[in-house]
């Protein structure tokens, strides 16, 4: 998921080779409009192209030299307006220059007798949400052991007979991901997905039995998220280190994912 962010930066400076050339309250600058900085607050998708939009007071033909983060960006795509008056061009940035945080823009005059004032300047990005996945995995079987829980992790469970776990199969790393985020875990059986938990009847290797599938996570909020599958036996019997560890689990397809507070 993603959506849009913008940011507003008020520049208001001339730029010109004569002060006197455009009759303005606002800043005389010269060549070059002062390094101005703005943030943007999540992570720019690199496959959408943030768009600048600039208020210029515009005399003259030529087109001014725009700079993020000290790189050049496009020239206009479009202009609304005419020389004279106030116009609003609309820039692209393909330089995939945009970062979250602090950013640079700067407005340059091309060489010759263009004047022009510099109001103010809109950057819409699109930004992600930061919502994390895993993408469809199967999990080896040396993955799998018989343990009842990883650090301050417990993987036990009342019912439980018998049981294995991945101790720190995918973890999201981030300081955003702490224990506040939505988690959701899924398993596809070929039947299927399910969100854990659930139980599923399973047979095999000569034995019959309810599995539970659910999982535990353990947070670092200054850095990263683990999430740990469990698979117990709640009843009936299995073949744990046989068909279960060996043929039953590796065949399944997991997916975990995790979405930050907003």
């Amino acid at each position: 998921m993603d959506s849009t962010e913008f940011t507003q930066i008020k520049c208001w400076q001339h730029l010109g080779d004569n002060s006197a050339d455009v009759v303005t309250d606002a800043i005389f600058v010269g060549d070059q409009s002062t390094l101005m900085t703005f943030n943007i607050n999540q992570t720019p998708l690199a496959s959408e192209r943030p768009l600048f939009f600039i208020e210029l007071l515009r005399y003259g033909n030529s087109t001014p030299i725009v700079k993020l983060n000290g790189s050049s960006i496009n020239a206009p795509m479009n202009n609304v307006g005419v020389s004279g008056a106030w116009e609003v061009w609309m820039i692209r940035d393909d330089t995939v220059n945009l970062n979250k945080g602090a950013n640079t823009i700067q407005i340059f005059r091309q060489p010759g007798t263009d004047d022009f004032v510099v109001g103010n300047i809109v950057v819409f990005s699109k930004i992600s949400n930061e919502a994390k996945s895993s993408g469809w995995k199967n999990i080896a079987a040396n993955k799998w052991a018989n343990i009842a829980g990883a650090g301050s992790s417990d993987y036990t469970a009342p019912q439980d007979l018998d049981r294995l776990a991945v101790n720190g199969w995918w973890g999201p790393q981030g300081s955003i991901y702490s224990e506040h985020s939505i988690i959701a875990m899924y398993v596809d059986d070929g039947k299927g997905a399910r969100q854990l938990p659930f139980r599923r009847k399973v047979t095999g290797g000569g034995k019959s039995g309810v599995l539970e599938f659910r999982y535990v996570f353990a947070t670092n909020p200054n850095f990263a998220q683990w999430y740990d599958p469990i698979v117990a036996l709640v009843e009936g019997t299995w073949d744990r280190d046989g068909y279960i560890k060996n043929t039953y689990l590796p065949s399944l397809k997991w997916r975990a994912a995790a979405i930050p507070a907003l």
